[in-house]
């Protein structure tokens, strides 16, 4: 994109990604708005995507106003047969780390909560691993 040789990406991460926050100081990005019937089926069929996102105005040159998107949970995948005392020192490190995640990445750690780590996953009694579960059970996530 930078030297003109494509025109259009797909891109994950929160606003202000740095790839993309580099490419406009020199070669103004846009953001393309999703439509609301596309985030409406998107959220229907139930792949867990979070449709009430916007990149907020602002984030690069030429965003005046807010973008609708869409967003997705970030999430460590492990093997079920992984060691239990891993998964849950694993799980325990990275929320007893959120304040260096949310000074690194403000824009990322902002949206980090464990809360929304145990609940935001569909059915989290089949799909979580033990060793998290008991974590998030620890810290009165899990009811």
């Amino acid at each position: 994109m930078r030297d003109g040789g494509i025109d259009m990406v797909v891109q994950g991460g929160s606003p202000y990604v740095t790839g993309l926050s580099e490419l406009d100081t020199t070669n103004p990005v846009r953001p393309l708005p999703i439509p609301e019937d596309a985030l409406q089926e998107l959220d229907e069929a139930g792949y867990g995507y979070n449709v009430e996102m916007s990149i907020p105005a602002g984030s690069y040159s030429n965003l005046e106003e807010d973008v609708p998107t869409v967003s997705t949970m970030a999430m460590v995948v492990v093997n079920e047969d992984m060691d239990e005392e891993t998964v849950y020192e694993l799980t325990k490190s990275l929320w007893e780390n959120l304040e260096r995640f949310q000074d690194e990445q403000p824009n990322r750690g902002d949206y980090f909560d464990p809360e929304l780590g145990y609940h935001g996953l569909v059915d989290p009694d089949e799909n979580m691993h033990p060793g998290a579960k008991r974590y998030y059970e620890e810290i009165g996530v899990v009811e």
